[in-house]
């Protein structure tokens, strides 16, 4: 599953200072799952949302952030 490999490469990297989170449009596959899984290692909250640009909005609103850029 896409996101598991994506949360192992996040957090084997070796950056003290990561706050990472998810902010999931409300999978109906075994996003949550996964998710919970990670325990307090990764944020998450999953909602509907209305369109590609709120979930960034809510994740920058939620974390403690200086500087976030989405490739």
């Amino acid at each position: 599953m896409f996101i598991e490999e994506t949360i192992q490469s996040v957090l084997s990297q070796d950056y003290p200072n990561i706050e990472y989170w998810v902010i999931d449009g409300g999978s109906t596959d075994d996003t949550l799952a996964v998710l919970k899984r990670y325990g307090d290692r990764v944020k998450w909250i999953s909602e509907p949302d209305r369109g590609s640009q709120q979930p960034s909005t809510g994740g920058c609103h939620r974390s403690e952030i200086q500087r976030m850029s989405a490739g």
